[in-house]
Order: C-alpha cells, then structure tokens, then sequence
C-alpha cells in the first residue's frame, strides 16, 4: 500500500497496477497518466482536499488514462471526481466499497465500464443533481446506482451503453 498520491503541478506517471490510500490533483496545471493497470484506491484524503478518494476536477489537469481500471475500495463515505480538460475521463470504474461514493463534480463521465460490485455510487450529492454518462457497460452486481431520488424536481441525465442489474443490484 502506497500512501496517499497528491498531484501539485508537473507530472504524475503510474504504471502496471498501484494501491494507495487516496489520488488528489490539487487546481494548479498538472498532467496525469494514470496506471494502464489498476489503482485501487483504499481510503480517502484528509487535509485541504479532504474526504476525497480520488479527484481530477481541476480545469487545469490533462488526462491521458492509458485505458486503465480505478478500482474505489474505500470502507468510508469518499467523494470522487471525474473531470478533466483533456476530454479524456477515466477509463472504468469498479466500485467495492461499503458505503457510498459521491461524484462531487458538475457530472461525471467515465469513458467505459462502471461496475458495481458493493456499497452505493449516487449521481448527485448534496441534494444537487449530476448527470451521468457511462460510454460502455454499467453492471450493478450488488450495491446500488443511485441516480435520483423521489422528491428531486428532476432526476439526473443518465446515459449508458447498456444497464445490467443482477440480483443483488438496484437502480434508482
């Protein structure tokens, strides 16, 4: 297990599969290759940026991630955030953890596959609405997609390749 990666300006360049306990790139112009393996996340940050297990919502962060995995196995209530300049976004995302992870971005865009194998991944956060778009495959093995919820004015903008639930899965 790696500690925490923090990304502060210049180049962060991952390779094969990397465990860390959080990935945060700070606002300031950095470039980011994540791994072309997987980089399991383990925890969250804490500090100036904290609760976050893994963000790239800096306007100044190009993207390039070499078709890899981010894997969330974080056991407390992360934020994640997706969005970069380069319209590249993450590649897929396996979410295994116990509880919720919430895209804290003004939406979130994951180039691939989203699979949720526990916990709960909501669209929205903090009682505001986010759009998803997930261009591949969204298998909910058990957990649940949360996208909305019965008192929203408006349920989020949801698109996906294909939606498979299986038994221990929920969409909402």
């Amino acid at each position: 297990l790696m500690a925490g990666i923090f990304v502060s300006g210049g180049t962060y360049s991952g390779s094969g599969d990397v465990t860390t306990e959080f990935f945060v790139c700070h606002a300031v112009a950095s470039t980011v290759f994540l791994p072309d393996g997987t980089m399991t996340v383990t925890g969250e940050s804490s500090g100036y940026e904290s609760n976050y297990a893994f963000t790239l919502n800096s306007s100044y962060t190009t993207l390039d991630n070499q078709s890899g995995t981010l894997k969330i196995t974080s056991p407390d209530d992360p934020y994640v955030g997706f969005t970069a300049t380069s319209d590249k976004y993450v590649y897929n995302v396996i979410c295994s953890g116990s509880t919720i992870m919430h895209p804290k971005s003004a939406g979130c865009t994951i180039e691939n596959d989203l699979t949720i194998d526990a916990g709960q991944f909501w669209s929205r956060q903090a009682g505001m609405i986010k759009d998803l778009t997930v261009s591949g495959n969204v298998l909910i093995n058990s957990g649940t997609l949360q996208a909305h919820e019965a008192n929203d004015v408006s349920p989020a903008t949801c698109s996906f390749g294909s939606l498979t639930i299986e038994t221990g899965g929920t969409y909402g």
